[in-house]
């Protein structure tokens, strides 16, 4: 995120992960059915989005790793970024 104190990963294994700034995980959203290939987070660092290669990106809240919604992408998502107002 932007302050530093957390890190999201995507890979291979289909996870998106979340980590924060001593190295614990906080938690791992295994709803991608193919590799994850991008990650980002929003400006206040509340919600994490992931794009995959199953044509899907997801919003998740970082507090609770509850998914707020999904988007169906019509090809490979291979970059995700929110807005710079915050709004999605």
């Amino acid at each position: 995120n932007h302050d530093g104190s957390l890190v999201a990963t995507a890979g291979d294994d289909k996870k998106l992960r979340l980590v924060d700034g001593r190295g614990s995980w906080l938690f791992c959203q295994t709803e991608h059915t193919k590799r994850v290939r991008a990650v980002s987070f929003n400006h206040d660092g509340s919600l994490v989005a992931s794009g995959s290669e199953d044509k899907k990106m997801r919003v998740v809240e970082v507090a609770s790793g509850a998914e707020r919604f999904e988007v169906e992408h019509g090809n490979k998502v291979c970059a995700v970024v929110f807005s710079r107002d915050g709004s999605l």
